[in-house]
């Protein structure tokens, strides 16, 4: 079964960072290469953080 652990812990396997702030609008999140850092918005709940990860 997938966790929400395992973001994280695929994200530090390829070297990017992972961040949870208040993003504005309807932006869920996003990834920004120049940083490698996914951007995840901290109002999201667990099972949406997920659907975030595989879009």
């Amino acid at each position: 079964m997938l966790r929400f652990d395992s973001l994280y812990d695929d994200a530090a396997r390829l070297g990017v960072r992972v961040e949870e702030r208040r993003l504005s609008g309807s932006v869920c999140g996003y990834y920004y290469d120049a940083c490698r850092l996914i951007l995840l918005d901290e109002r999201l709940a667990d099972h949406q953080r997920l659907c975030v990860k595989h879009i």
